[in-house]
């Protein structure tokens, strides 16, 4: 059975790390696989196959930085020692982790680097900062880049046109079987029928998912309609200039900070519309998670799936908060079932990542 490495930061509750623990619970049914961690933490660990084996490689901390960095050489001395080109595959996950891009080239000669962000809009544009990124992880020394979304690839084949021959687009695995399965947990939570809810679900993180625009268009859709309410599952930096904006519009009855939940798919179910006004994604896995439950979806985001055309789902809205408000204000509840072969995608996408694993 072939040896394949996977290295992450952590199982903290997100798309990324939700969408790492389903592809390596698919995998693990043909391969030998260990998951090396920077952090051993996180609620999703306690989803992770018994089967998978878990290390540490905990980079020193010590405020000292001789000493900081003498330990790290140490440490990475002895790893590559013992494990230089031990695996048939490996996968620096976390994209932005250097130490994990480092592990993953001593690892195997069939490495990868997993690209989960468009990091031109990420960097503004700026293809200075988007250089130096990438120069930081030595992008040009993996056999592959495997972008999670159409619109990262072309964004890094623009700039780095002569390592096109390495990139590739691989969309997340929808774990649709376990989606369907959670979202009919009971939970204590009573909606009022008369009104239209909308949820949130993600990192509370104004940078990339832009609240303040979201909080901001919120406000304005309840001046016009005061029968609209706001679930927002998830923590983050930014939960105190969430409460501050809830506290000084007064939309104490009708937007609502939940916290970080394990299971959010309930919420799904009992609320009426999930909403994403984001500035800027890699590939939303809430997006599709919404779709597997037949959720109507506003989103500020364009996103493109190799097996999905999600325009076809989407009511797109602009990055203008008036706007937004606008269809907030207008939108109606519909049930829908958008019978999609959750199944054969997934097919589509395991067999892409297993040509790259078998060097085919």
């Amino acid at each position: 059975m072939k040896k394949l490495l996977f290295i992450s930061k952590n199982l903290e509750m997100g798309g990324m790390e939700k969408a790492l623990v389903t592809l390596v619970n698919t995998l693990v049914k043909d391969y030998d696989i260990t998951l090396i961690l920077e952090d051993k933490k996180g609620i999703l660990l306690n989803d992770l196959d018994s089967r998978i084996n878990i290390e540490i490689y905990k980079l020193a901390n010590s405020k000292n930085v001789f000493i900081r960095k003498f330990k790290n050489l140490i440490h990475k001395t002895f790893w590559k020692l013992k494990n230089k080109n031990k695996y048939d595959f490996s996968c620096n996950y976390a994209t932005y982790s250097l130490i994990g891009a480092y592990l993953a080239k001593v690892a195997s000669s069939n490495n990868s680097l997993y690209v989960h962000n468009d990091y031109y809009e990420l960097f503004k544009h700026n293809n200075n900062y988007f250089k130096d990124f990438f120069a930081s992880l030595k992008v040009e020394d993996f056999k592959h880049i495997i972008f999670v979304s159409n619109e990262g690839k072309e964004s890094f084949d623009k700039i780095y046109p002569d390592l096109k021959y390495k990139t590739c687009v691989i969309n997340n695995l929808v774990d649709y079987s376990n989606i369907k399965k959670l979202s009919t947990h009971p939970i204590n939570f009573k909606l009022n029928k008369d009104k239209t809810s909308f949820l949130f679900v993600g990192r509370l993180d104004n940078k990339q998912k832009n609240l303040v625009r979201m909080i901001n268009s919120f406000h304005l859709a309840i001046k016009r309609n005061k029968n609209l309410v706001l679930y927002l599952i998830g923590n983050g930096p930014d939960k105190k200039l969430c409460e501050k904006l809830i506290k000084k519009y007064k939309l104490e009855k009708n937007i609502f900070l939940l916290g970080e939940i394990k299971n959010p798919y309930p919420y799904f179910n009992k609320c009426d519309c999930f909403l994403l006004t984001s500035d800027y994604e890699g590939y939303p896995v809430v997006l599709v998670e919404a779709l597997v439950l037949n959720k109507q979806i506003i989103s500020t985001i364009k996103t493109s799936d190799q097996e999905i055309d999600l325009s076809d789902y989407i009511i797109r809205i602009p990055f203008i908060e008036k706007e937004i408000a606008e269809v907030l204000t207008t939108f109606k509840k519909e049930k829908i079932d958008y019978k999609i072969d959750f199944k054969k995608i997934n097919e589509k996408r395991i067999n892409k990542l297993i040509k790259v694993i078998e060097n085919n």
